[in-house]
């Protein structure tokens, strides 16, 4: 089943209307401690459907991690297949 540039809506919607800024905060922190434990192919990976779904979550979370945000939008523009693919070993 292929992910469509659709399935990234609802979770963009829930991070810009929902969570308040101090949920966001929290938010952002949760998930950058915890990809922060994984190898660098797979925080750019994992941080490509954050910016998809919303570009300031997916920079934010590239920034806290150190990533470099010009390959996460390059990535971001993959199918996730490529994307896969290109984020091996």
């Amino acid at each position: 089943m292929e992910i469509a540039d659709i399935d990234f809506e609802q979770p963009g919607e829930f991070y810009r209307r929902v969570l308040l800024s101090k949920e966001k905060e929290d938010f952002l922190k949760n998930i950058a401690n915890h990809l922060g434990q994984a190898e660098e192919r797979i925080q750019y990976r994992q941080t490509t459907p954050f910016y998809k779904a919303d570009r300031d979550w997916g920079e934010k979370i590239a920034e806290s991690l150190t990533l470099d945000l010009k390959k996460v939008i390059k990535l971001s523009e993959m199918t996730q297949d490529e994307r896969v693919a290109k984020t091996m070993r």
